[in-house]
C-alpha cells in the first residue's frame, strides 16, 4: 500500500461531491480530506500507482490538485 498527498483546492461545501467521485474508484483503498491544513491536503492509499489519475479526475471537476512528494 502506497499513500499518495496532494495540495487541493476543496472546501468542505465540496466534500460530498468529492466522496462521491473517490468513493466509487476500485483502486482506491481509503482517503482522506485535511481540511485544517492550509493546502486542503488530499491523501489517498492505494496498491496502485493512481497520483496522475485522482489530479486527472479532481482537475475534470475543476478542483486544483498537485502531487507532493
Amino acid at each position: 500500500m502506497e499513500v499518495y498527498v496532494f495540495k487541493t483546492s476543496v472546501t468542505k461545501k465540496q466534500f460530498k461531491k468529492v466522496a462521491m467521485l473517490l468513493d466509487k474508484e476500485e483502486y482506491i483503498s481509503s482517503w482522506n480530506l485535511d481540511f485544517e491544513d492550509c493546502d486542503n491536503i488530499l491523501r489517498v492509499v492505494s496498491d496502485e500507482n493512481i497520483s496522475n489519475f485522482v489530479s486527472e479526475l479532481l482537475k475534470r471537476e475543476k478542483f486544483y490538485c498537485e502531487k507532493l512528494l
